[in-house]
Protein backbone atom coordinates (compact mmCIF):
# COMPACT_ATOMS: atom_id res chain seq x y z
CA UNK A 1 0.00 0.00 0.00
CA UNK A 2 2.65 2.55 0.96
CA UNK A 3 4.66 1.86 -2.19
CA UNK A 4 1.69 2.35 -4.52
CA UNK A 5 0.48 5.46 -2.70
CA UNK A 6 3.96 6.99 -2.79
CA UNK A 7 4.32 6.27 -6.51
CA UNK A 8 0.98 7.89 -7.31
CA UNK A 9 1.46 10.81 -4.94
CA UNK A 10 5.14 11.44 -5.55
CA UNK A 11 4.76 15.23 -5.65
CA UNK A 12 3.47 15.53 -2.05
CA UNK A 13 3.76 12.22 -0.19
CA UNK A 14 2.35 13.02 3.26
CA UNK A 15 -0.14 10.21 3.87
CA UNK A 16 -2.21 10.00 7.05
CA UNK A 17 -3.86 6.85 8.39
CA UNK A 18 -7.26 7.21 10.05
CA UNK A 19 -7.38 6.15 13.72
CA UNK A 20 -9.18 2.91 12.92
CA UNK A 21 -6.57 2.01 10.28
CA UNK A 22 -9.21 1.49 7.60
CA UNK A 23 -8.34 4.47 5.39
CA UNK A 24 -5.36 6.51 4.23
CA UNK A 25 -5.67 10.21 3.36
CA UNK A 26 -3.23 12.20 1.24
CA UNK A 27 -2.99 15.45 -0.67
CA UNK A 28 -1.83 16.04 -4.21
CA UNK A 29 -1.34 19.39 -5.89
CA UNK A 30 -3.17 18.26 -9.02
CA UNK A 31 -6.29 17.47 -6.95
CA UNK A 32 -6.70 21.15 -6.16
CA UNK A 33 -9.07 21.68 -3.25
CA UNK A 34 -9.55 18.01 -2.46
CA UNK A 35 -8.10 15.13 -0.44
CA UNK A 36 -7.65 11.57 -1.69
CA UNK A 37 -8.80 8.70 0.50
CA UNK A 38 -7.98 5.00 0.03
CA UNK A 39 -9.20 1.89 1.75
CA UNK A 40 -6.57 0.14 3.87
CA UNK A 41 -5.66 -2.25 1.04
CA UNK A 42 -5.19 0.62 -1.40
CA UNK A 43 -7.82 -0.78 -3.75
CA UNK A 44 -10.50 1.91 -3.59
CA UNK A 45 -9.75 5.61 -3.93
CA UNK A 46 -12.23 8.41 -3.38
CA UNK A 47 -11.73 12.14 -3.73
CA UNK A 48 -13.12 14.33 -0.95
CA UNK A 49 -13.64 17.96 -1.96
CA UNK A 50 -13.23 20.94 0.34
CA UNK A 51 -15.88 23.66 0.32
CA UNK A 52 -15.23 27.19 1.56
CA UNK A 53 -12.37 29.72 1.50
CA UNK A 54 -11.37 28.34 -1.93
CA UNK A 55 -10.28 31.75 -3.22
CA UNK A 56 -7.74 32.10 -0.36
CA UNK A 57 -5.44 29.13 -1.01
CA UNK A 58 -4.14 27.01 -3.86
CA UNK A 59 -2.39 23.88 -2.53
CA UNK A 60 -2.99 21.50 0.34
CA UNK A 61 0.24 20.52 2.08
CA UNK A 62 -0.44 18.52 5.24
CA UNK A 63 -3.50 17.09 7.04
CA UNK A 64 -4.07 16.44 10.75
CA UNK A 65 -7.32 14.90 12.01
CA UNK A 66 -8.79 15.60 15.44
CA UNK A 67 -9.03 12.62 17.83
CA UNK A 68 -12.72 12.16 17.00
CA UNK A 69 -11.91 12.66 13.28
CA UNK A 70 -14.68 15.27 13.16
CA UNK A 71 -12.29 18.09 12.27
CA UNK A 72 -9.15 18.58 10.23
CA UNK A 73 -6.34 21.11 10.26
CA UNK A 74 -4.82 21.43 6.79
CA UNK A 75 -1.64 23.39 6.11
CA UNK A 76 -1.86 25.24 2.79
CA UNK A 77 0.36 26.88 0.18
CA UNK A 78 3.53 28.40 1.64
CA UNK A 79 3.01 27.19 5.25
CA UNK A 80 1.62 30.51 6.53
CA UNK A 81 -1.98 29.42 7.10
CA UNK A 82 -4.03 26.37 7.92
CA UNK A 83 -7.62 25.54 7.13
CA UNK A 84 -9.95 24.21 9.79
CA UNK A 85 -12.56 21.88 8.32
CA UNK A 86 -15.58 19.91 9.46
CA UNK A 87 -15.02 16.37 8.12
CA UNK A 88 -18.50 14.96 8.76
CA UNK A 89 -19.60 15.06 5.13
CA UNK A 90 -18.45 15.13 1.54
CA UNK A 91 -17.37 17.77 0.79
CA UNK A 92 -15.48 18.68 3.95
CA UNK A 93 -16.62 22.15 5.00
CA UNK A 94 -13.83 24.64 5.64
CA UNK A 95 -14.94 26.75 8.59
CA UNK A 96 -11.90 28.96 9.14
CA UNK A 97 -8.40 29.90 8.00
CA UNK A 98 -5.96 30.52 10.86
CA UNK A 99 -3.76 31.92 12.38
CA UNK A 100 -3.91 35.55 11.36
CA UNK A 101 -0.40 36.81 11.99
CA UNK A 102 2.16 34.04 11.41
CA UNK A 103 5.00 33.89 8.89
CA UNK A 104 5.23 30.09 9.22
CA UNK A 105 3.00 27.27 10.55
CA UNK A 106 3.47 23.51 10.39
CA UNK A 107 2.94 20.21 12.18
CA UNK A 108 -0.54 20.69 13.64
CA UNK A 109 -1.56 18.05 16.18
CA UNK A 110 -5.00 17.98 17.78
CA UNK A 111 -5.30 17.71 21.56
CA UNK A 112 -9.08 17.27 21.35
CA UNK A 113 -11.77 18.33 18.85
CA UNK A 114 -11.35 22.00 19.84
CA UNK A 115 -7.65 22.55 20.63
CA UNK A 116 -4.53 21.94 18.63
CA UNK A 117 -0.84 22.64 18.93
CA UNK A 118 1.47 23.56 16.06
CA UNK A 119 4.96 24.83 15.37
CA UNK A 120 5.20 28.33 14.03
CA UNK A 121 6.88 31.68 13.87
CA UNK A 122 5.35 35.15 13.83
CA UNK A 123 8.32 36.60 11.92
CA UNK A 124 10.11 35.22 8.87
CA UNK A 125 13.56 33.73 9.50
CA UNK A 126 12.92 33.55 13.25
CA UNK A 127 13.13 30.39 15.38
CA UNK A 128 9.98 28.29 15.39
CA UNK A 129 8.05 27.93 18.62
CA UNK A 130 5.25 25.72 19.90
CA UNK A 131 1.81 27.32 19.87
CA UNK A 132 -1.64 26.35 21.11
CA UNK A 133 -4.83 27.24 19.24
CA UNK A 134 -8.35 27.22 20.65
CA UNK A 135 -10.18 26.78 17.36
CA UNK A 136 -13.55 27.97 18.63
CA UNK A 137 -12.32 31.13 20.34
CA UNK A 138 -9.58 31.67 17.67
CA UNK A 139 -7.08 32.32 20.47
CA UNK A 140 -3.42 31.50 19.84
CA UNK A 141 -1.05 31.29 22.81
CA UNK A 142 2.58 30.36 23.13
CA UNK A 143 2.92 26.88 24.61
CA UNK A 144 5.70 24.73 25.96
CA UNK A 145 6.20 21.03 26.59
CA UNK A 146 7.70 19.19 29.48
CA UNK A 147 7.98 15.55 30.34
CA UNK A 148 7.06 14.40 33.81
CA UNK A 149 9.05 11.18 33.81
CA UNK A 150 7.82 9.84 37.13
CA UNK A 151 4.23 9.61 35.90
CA UNK A 152 5.21 8.98 32.28
CA UNK A 153 2.96 11.78 31.06
CA UNK A 154 3.64 14.31 28.34
CA UNK A 155 1.90 17.60 29.08
CA UNK A 156 1.58 20.96 27.46
CA UNK A 157 0.51 24.20 29.04
CA UNK A 158 -0.60 27.37 27.32
CA UNK A 159 1.25 30.15 29.11
CA UNK A 160 -1.49 32.71 28.79
CA UNK A 161 -4.32 30.39 29.77
CA UNK A 162 -2.41 28.57 32.50
CA UNK A 163 -4.27 25.33 31.85
CA UNK A 164 -2.70 21.89 31.67
CA UNK A 165 -3.88 19.15 29.31
CA UNK A 166 -2.72 15.57 29.11
CA UNK A 167 -1.47 14.70 25.62
CA UNK A 168 0.06 11.29 25.82
CA UNK A 169 0.49 8.49 28.28
CA UNK A 170 3.70 6.54 27.80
Amino acid sequence: MVASLTAEFRENPRPLWTRDGKHVLATRYSLGHAVAQWTEDGANRATISLAGFSDQYRYLQFIALSPGEKRAAIIVDDFKKMLLADTSGDPWTVTDMVPDDFAYVSGPAWVDDQHLIFTGSRQAQQPKGLWSLDTRARVVTEAFLWLRASAGLLHYRARAAGSTKELLRT
